[in-house]
């Protein structure tokens, strides 16, 4: 069974979902008793987890461009620019809608946040005086546009008007099945030809607005769909007039329901037990709760999956053990059968391995894997110096950092290029040849001071016993003919690393430092 929490402006109604139907425990007033009175219902309930379905006139949508990142670029990109636009209120959610068709291609993006703090966190503490894990907060317009295909709404530019408790007119524009903007007008108790009033007059505003903000072309088409109950259904097939850039489908809440397979919804205005029972039905993704919040319930399905992850294992042993002892009893009797067999197939493979001509290249090619064997066993490297010795001279500088690693060893220094000496040695002291890429720990675009920091380490490496080469082949900044240098160039732009590569040669027959 699910519950989920349906916050309105002025109260919270706990829903109950189970076997395709909705069930309302109580509506509860956001004040003291109110919330004191639902604290009582949650502790006599105790579900499991809850998700607050949140139908808040202080939801707020930006549209903005961002250069496209994929994977932690894009989290953390989202995270500061959410943080940016919306500073007071931790409730923030960003989604990438498409890309732009010009330019270098950045990500459209909506961003979202309910602004007002004072509705939500009374109710999440709540929630946490009594232990029951919260599984997500999710608002009305995210769930929109599952209604689109059982209102059959082909075309791209679609408003969704319904009624809500609390005297609300929730109306959520969706392009090409996005949800792009959402707003929640009052509305009072009225009749069916006052509905027709105020539908009229509130979907003429919205219209205006969005094409104010650009969202909604001039010249485009926009389809009206107003969701509520059978009276006004009629009152709206008769007053309501369809324009040409405007037009208004009235539809009834109870025969969409009973489309959506939910059979038990009232003919009723309001629509909040529909959007509940979505809800319920399709898994939506959390978008307000911060992490924090999230840790109770986190921990309830680490802790279902453990409990899965053993009866699983549970049960596929006891079918092993099943499988193994039928197993068991059929190599049984294939034993002695097998046995004879493989005596047989021995004594063939005898005689016939004694008829054949000793080969010359077998007896060569043995004394050859001896010998390379022999070379390896005197060769064999002990890389404890050569730690020993870099990692003494990088601890007294602290201001860089190794970020690669690499190294091979060989009885001779491999010529990489005209300027570089070879080196010969004995099968008794291998040289081990290390190429080592790192950077500044804290680099401030001062690329002197990096030059200067890195020729010290070379320094330093150069004065170890047994190290006789050190080169840098790569320095903060690539001056190479053959690199390429580039960047932006912008009022307050810094880098923000100063990378370098050496090289090291060193003789292991040397003690380390």
């Amino acid at each position: 069974m699910q519950h989920i929490l349906y916050l309105s402006a002025q109260s919270v109604i706990f829903h109950q979902l189970a076997n395709n139907s909705v069930k309302s425990v109580g509506r509860y007033a956001l004040n003291d008793s109110g919330l004191q009175t639902l604290r009582d219902a949650l502790v006599m309930t105790r579900p499991e987890s809850v998700c607050i379905l949140a139908d808040l006139i202080e939801e707020e949508f930006r549209l903005e461009k961002l250069p496209h990142t994929y994977g932690r670029d894009r989290n953390k990109l989202h995270a500061r620019h959410r943080a940016k636009l919306f500073r007071g209120t931790p409730f923030r959610y960003s989604q990438v809608l498409s890309r732009s068709a010009e330019g270098r291609r950045d990500d459209i993006v909506s961003f979202s946040a309910l602004t007002n703090r004072d509705n939500l966190e009374p109710l999440l503490a709540l929630l946490e005086q009594t232990g029951i894990p919260l599984s997500g907060i999710s608002a009305l317009p995210a769930i929109t546009p599952r209604l689109l295909t059982p209102l059959s709404a082909t075309r791209g530019n679609v408003l969704v008007v319904t009624e809500q408790p609390d005297e609300g007119l929730r109306q959520t524009y969706v392009c090409n099945g996005q949800v792009r903007f959402s707003r929640l007008a009052p509305i009072s108790e009225s009749s069916p030809e006052q509905y027709c009033t105020v539908l009229d007059a509130e979907t003429h505003k919205t219209r205006r607005y969005l094409d104010t903000l650009k969202l909604l072309p001039r010249n485009e088409l926009l389809d009206v769909y107003a969701i509520t109950d059978t009276r006004r259904v009629q009152s709206t097939q008769r007053y309501c007039r369809n324009e040409e850039l405007l037009q208004i489908h009235p539809v009834s809440l109870a025969r969409l329901a009973a489309h959506l397979g939910f059979d038990s919804c009232p003919d009723s205005r309001y629509s909040n037990l529909l959007y509940c029972y979505l809800a319920g039905k399709h898994s939506v993704d959390n978008q307000y709760a911060p992490p924090a919040r999230l840790k109770n319930y986190n921990t309830l399905r680490t802790g279902k999956a453990m409990y899965m992850a053993a009866w699983l294992f549970a049960v596929a042993g006891s079918t092993w053990s099943g499988i193994n002892s039928v197993d068991g009893l059929f190599i049984e009797d294939d034993t002695a059968s097998i046995r004879a067999a493989t005596v047989a197939l021995e004594a063939r493979y005898r005689q016939v391995s004694s008829d054949l001509p000793m080969q010359p290249d077998e007896a060569r090619a043995m004394h050859e894997a001896i010998r390379i064997a022999g070379s390896l066993e005197s060769v064999r490297t002990d890389l404890t110096g050569l730690f020993s010795r870099i990692g003494s001279a990088f601890a007294r500088h602290p201001g860089l950092q190794m970020t690669k690693f690499n190294w091979y060893s060989a009885n001779a220094r491999n010529r990489q290029n005209e300027t570089t000496p070879v080196y010969a040695t004995t099968p008794s002291s291998p040289y081990v040849t290390a190429t080592i890429s790192g950077q500044l720990r804290h680099f401030d675009g001062n690329y002197r001071l990096a030059h200067a920091t890195v020729e010290n380490l070379i320094q330093d490496l150069k004065a170890q016993p047994g190290v006789i080469h050190v080169a840098l082949t790569r320095t903060p900044l690539d001056t190479r003919e053959s690199s390429e240098i580039q960047g932006e160039l912008s009022r307050n732009t810094t880098p923000e690393e100063a990378g370098f590569d050496l090289e090291i040669v060193l003789e292991t027959a040397h003690e380390a430092v």
